[in-house]
């Protein structure tokens, strides 16, 4: 007969001593991290991608391939020449496409929460405005954790906004811990700061050895009593159980772990001074009040400190859109009655506005964000490593964007992987998938001219993208999220992208 236990029972048997009752359970061995050079994984959202035309990298022949092809000769255009230095250590692609969204059976608030949240999940959706998940960020980081890897932090999530204040410290978005389960972005840089380091910095690691050792020896003890408790209780008490102990492993891990890489941390002066310097809050910012700017920067630098000091390995990056004042628009040029609807007028295949100046208006907005990604590279690059390489070796970049731009299209996203993933992964590639016709089955070509691609058209699976960078991380999937994305009666999943393997 199953032995059956209440919640009073089990918070008894891990409360059964003083220490006990802080203590988790920890997959890995040892609460000690790796002081090697580990390799990390970064996300950084563009929120709306690119214009359409405007970002694509030019190349000779055929823009429409009739089959996929691999492009070492190719150049940036002018959206994205800010990243000519790391031209060699990209890969970018055409018809990468949101297909999950296209075989979604339950349909979204809005055309925005289509694309979060189906951007990092490329899953189905749990209701009209959350995803399903694990969203890839949290997977990896999830799955580093079982495989032994033991970080303060899982993974850490930062939005830079120009109204981040101390009465707008977080905001619920795109990354999902479990279905319908969303993880809060901080927002509020000193909140940051505290997060990461809630310590002041010890110069001796050895003296944190001992008590770090008693620790481990505990936890062996009550990874013992989970083990034979867990063994003799029902299966709903099983989930209960597992649940507690995952949350407490969090727990441990944000306060115990002992990293090699303390010695990376920054001083707090160069984080907190330029931020107390501006005048922060609601609509605040100004060209003598860069708040969007500089919160881009100071989170950007947070989240290089967090993987440089090894705090964690998985960070989630999201820049929102300019305010008006960095691309120098204000409300009713061009006949459009804010900037939200010039992006729209703009966008697209057929664009209701083409006027020369609305276009360039809105093509210094997307460059401002691609600034941010270039700042963000040039601090990862400038961060040394133990063995001489940089933070930028051995951080695999992400840069992705809920729509592939101001039209809501989920198809020829402009996103980009910057970094080889420790020699795992090839770059300097312009990886252009074959697009189907869903109404015929055959190759789209450039002599279909007007084909509308976003309704009847179809690239390569997103999905295809998240199985190659797990798989680059260490962790061996063949799918994620949607694995079965039937369209036209063809099968679109294809498993990693091996054009990317080294």
């Amino acid at each position: 007969m199953t032995k059956k236990i209440n919640r009073r029972t089990a918070l008894k048997m891990m409360a059964g001593t003083t220490a006990g009752a802080s203590l988790p359970w920890l997959f890995s061995p040892s609460a000690r991290a790796d002081v090697g050079v580990p390799l990390r994984i970064l996300f950084i959202e563009v929120e709306w991608g690119a214009r359409r035309g405007s970002w694509e990298p030019t190349v000779a022949g055929p823009q429409m391939v009739p089959q996929d092809q691999v492009d070492t000769a190719w150049t940036f255009r002018d959206k994205m020449r800010m990243l000519d230095p790391y031209r060699d250590r990209t890969t970018i692609f055409q018809h990468l496409d949101m297909l999950s969204a296209k075989v979604d059976p339950t349909g979204p608030a809005n055309a925005h929460i289509e694309g979060l949240t189906q951007m990092l999940t490329a899953d189905n959706r749990v209701s009209a405005n959350l995803g399903n998940g694990p969203s890839i960020d949290q997977f990896i980081a999830q799955q580093l954790s079982v495989n032994g890897v033991a970080t303060r932090l899982q993974s850490l999530e930062l939005r830079a906004t120009p109204d981040a204040s101390q009465y707008s410290r977080s905001q619920n978005y795109h990354a999902y811990s479990a279905p319908g389960q969303q993880v809060p972005f901080m927002t509020y840089v000193p909140d940051v700061w505290d997060r990461l380091f809630p310590e002041p910095l010890d110069p001796n690691a050895t003296a944190q050895t001992p008590a770090q050792t008693r620790r481990t020896l505990l936890h062996t003890f009550v990874r013992g009593e989970y083990d034979r408790l867990l063994n003799s209780v029902s299966s709903e008490d099983r989930v209960k159980l597992t649940q507690m102990r995952d949350l407490r492993s969090d727990l441990y891990n944000a306060t115990s772990v002992v990293s090699g890489h303390d010695a990376n941390r920054p001083l707090q002066s160069s984080i907190i001074d330029p931020w107390s310097q501006l005048n922060e809050g609601y609509q605040r910012g100004s060209p003598s009040n860069p708040t969007w700017r500089v919160h881009c920067e100071l989170m950007a630098q947070l989240a290089a400190a967090a993987l440089h000091t090894d705090t964690t390995r998985v960070v989630n990056l999201s820049f929102t859109l300019p305010p008006d004042y960095e691309f120098g628009y204000n409300n009713g040029d061009y006949g459009t009655s804010d900037s939200h609807d010039l992006y729209h007028q703009v966008s697209g295949d057929n664009p209701t506005l083409t006027n020369s100046a609305a276009v360039a208006t809105v093509d210094a907005s997307d460059m401002r964000v691609y600034d941010q990604v270039r700042y963000t590279l040039d601090f990862l690059d400038g961060l040394q490593e133990t063995d001489g390489t940089t933070l930028l070796d051995n951080t695999l970049v992400v840069v992705h964007s809920q729509l592939s731009d101001g039209s809501h299209d989920l198809s020829r996203l402009p996103w980009l992987v910057i970094g080889d993933a420790q020699g795992y992964l090839r770059t300097g590639q312009y990886i252009r998938f074959q697009a189907i016709n869903l109404r015929n089955g055959q190759t789209v070509t450039d002599q279909d001219a007007g084909f509308p691609y976003r309704w009847n058209g179809a690239g390569r699976p997103h999905n295809d993208l998240f199985v190659t960078l797990a798989n680059a991380m260490g962790i061996s999937i063949n799918s994620f999220g949607n694995g079965n994305i039937s369209l036209g009666g063809m099968t679109m999943n294809r498993g990693a992208i091996t054009q990317m393997l080294a």
